[in-house]
């Protein structure tokens, strides 16, 4: 069964999340910028976290590494809340440019040693396949050596390019995809955007040293087709729908955890 610690720090990486991407979309509309021929981009350091949580698709007694941003992103409930009562907003939802099934398909732009320059780009997965076993519990925040393997320099430092071994670090220092882009388009503009990317998607600049974060460079071609050529778009719950109400309820209202961003608790 899910522990309470595990069950609050996704849950309060969420809502923060959530609360910060809704203020985004009050402001465009406090701006007159919103209508429903409206995109609204965000990009840059986008400060979402590795988090691990139980599996609820295998053994209760197992694991499971998310990205916050990606969870917030499919997770219909917040996105119907985060929108609502927005004057002038269109129904509408957040969106990854590049799209993402997992976060063990992200590349590893967050916590690098800013001393090491690597050649090849490294992904969460390619980590995750190293040091965690899914078998086993979240790790906790104290010890989380505890459920991880950790690895020697050579492949933490040489191989990677991080500058601690991911499995002895606090859990706001996982190793995580923090530099994206995003946007907000209103669902019948969505469903009529296509995009293609000349490069495959984010190229990661690891020759690049100085900073515990990796730069990206993203060639990105958006293109408005007449036709809807994104069907598919997730299903989103009616704004009266009483979990959505409740949700933007919480939105709405400063929280004593707003400071608290993406690690419950990271100290204790």
């Amino acid at each position: 069964m899910k522990t309470k610690h595990s069950a609050e720090r996704i849950c309060l990486a969420k809502l923060a999340y959530a609360e910060i991407l809704r203020e985004v979309l009050v402001q465009a509309s406090a701006w007159d910028l919103t209508n429903d021929q409206t995109v609204i981009f965000v990009q840059g350091d986008l400060n979402s976290r590795t988090v691990f949580d139980h599996d609820f698709d295998g053994s209760e007694e197992g694991s499971k590494a998310k990205d916050v941003l990606l969870e917030v992103l499919n997770d219909p409930i917040l996105m119907a809340a985060l929108s609502r009562d927005i004057p002038f907003l269109p129904m509408g939802q957040w969106h990854e440019v590049v799209r993402f099934r997992s976060v063990s398909e992200m590349p590893v732009t967050y916590k690098v040693d800013p001393k090491m320059a690597i050649s090849q780009s490294v992904t969460v997965g390619d980590i995750l396949e190293r040091v965690h076993d899914p078998a086993l519990p979240p790790p906790s925040s104290k010890h989380p050596e505890r459920q991880l393997s950790s690895v020697d320099s050579d492949e933490y430092g040489g191989r990677w390019g991080l500058k601690k071994d991911p499995a002895t670090v606090k859990a706001s220092h996982f190793p995580a995809f923090t530099e994206r882009v995003i946007y907000w388009a209103p669902n019948s503009l969505a469903r009529h955007i296509r995009w293609s990317f000349p490069n495959g998607g984010y190229d990661i600049i690891g020759q690049v040293d100085g900073s515990d974060h990796r730069p990206v460079i993203l060639e990105a071609s958006l293109e408005i087709c007449s036709g809807e050529v994104s069907p598919d778009l997730n299903p989103l719950p009616p704004p009266d729908d009483p979990d959505v109400k409740d949700m933007a309820e919480k939105l709405r209202k400063r929280q004593p955890w707003r400071d608290k961003l993406f690690c419950y608790s990271e100290d204790s």
